[in-house]
């Protein structure tokens, strides 16, 4: 399992943090839904990926909570 192994892998954890300030649930089905149709074969990049969204997902959390609150 590699993390953060492509250029995509940013773009994974933008999505993270924009699914915490718009709509988690939705997010995350669209999320799995779009890796497990590029990965089909191969499940070992979609624990790395889901990884980073999981990163991406802990930052939204850290914005959210910590810059907007002491606003």
């Amino acid at each position: 399992m590699k993390v953060f192994d492509d250029r995509y892998s940013i773009i994974h954890v933008f999505y993270g943090i924009i699914a915490y300030f718009i709509e988690l649930i939705t997010f995350t089905l669209l999320f799995l839904a779009y890796e497990l149709i590029e990965y089909s074969e191969s499940y070992d990049n979609i624990k790395g990926d889901i990884i980073e969204y999981i990163v991406g997902l802990v930052l939204g959390f850290l914005i959210k909570h910590f810059y907007f609150n002491t606003l």
